[in-house]
């Protein structure tokens, strides 16, 4: 095994914390406009934010998702970047980086979300390819593939 490959929300990123809050966020704004939603937050998939507001709020009207969706959006983004990476994440991934292996990540985020935050957090240098949206999408073996081509080693190399 030459390669790690993470998935960035999770083992890398606690995103569901950061949605959630967004989440809340959003419900508190629209409480008097829209019914609140029956979905307990803590229920709710990690889904890209039209497919969350629309399970949210599945009788809006398509003109009326929008606005949601765009302050979803803008507090997921503060949030985001509001939130720190644990200590011992950093460590794990200087550990790995340090006993030889090289790091990528294949993440359903676009590529240039991704690599901001990353960038964001300071850990940019560590990872060598990131797969991300629209390029790569998931459960798709593609990125692996072009990992393993890339690096010009055997997909058995790659750990994800």
């Amino acid at each position: 095994m030459e390669y790690v490959v993470f998935d960035f929300d999770g083992p890398i990123f606690d995103g569901r914390k950061a949605a959630a809050e967004a989440i809340d966020n959003t419900i508190k704004n629209f409480e008097g406009k829209f019914p609140r939603p029956s979905l307990q937050n803590s229920a709710l998939p990690l889904f890209g934010p039209k497919r969350l507001i629309s399970l949210l709020y599945p009788g809006l009207e398509l003109a009326d998702r929008e606005p949601v969706c765009t302050f979803y959006r803008q507090q997921l983004h503060e949030i985001e970047r509001r939130l720190e990476v644990t200590n011992e994440v950093r460590s794990a991934l200087d550990a790995l980086r340090s006993a030889g292996f090289e790091l990528a990540i294949y993440s359903m985020r676009n590529l240039d979300e991704l690599d901001a935050l990353l960038k964001a957090f300071g850990l940019r240098q560590n990872f060598c390819s990131l797969g991300c949206s629209p390029q790569f999408s998931k459960p798709s073996g593609d990125y692996f593939r072009f990992l393993s081509e890339k690096q010009n080693t055997s997909l058995t190399n790659l750990l994800y």
